[in-house]
């Protein structure tokens, strides 16, 4: 389960964020989410929490990711916007790896 988040200013999930994606994760746990992340524009830093269930036996990890907006090199040229794309994608990628 991924959410985005379009605050800026943030250095890692608000406490309403967090209760958000668990309660969704809590909603549709009978579907087998054990996962669940989200992305903040930057400069958010990456990190991960566990917060367990009402069975501590299927805790929920949350994992939080910030890739940054396209600046306006970033927009210039189409090997410029294609190396962003790569960046934010090696980002996610990450992420979702490691929240496994």
């Amino acid at each position: 389960m991924i959410d985005a988040k379009y605050k800026t200013g943030i250095t890692a999930p608000s406490r309403d964020d967090q209760y958000q994606m668990f309660a969704y994760s809590h909603l549709v746990g009978e579907a087998g989410v054990q996962r669940v992340l989200l992305i903040y524009p930057a400069p958010a830093r990456s990190g991960s929490a566990i917060r367990g269930r009402t069975d501590p036996r299927r805790p929920v990890r949350l994992t939080w990711l910030s890739l940054p907006f396209p600046s306006p090199d970033s927009l210039r040229g189409i090997g410029a916007w294609q190396h962003y794309l790569a960046h934010a994608a090696d980002r996610f990628v990450g992420a979702v790896s490691t929240a496994a």
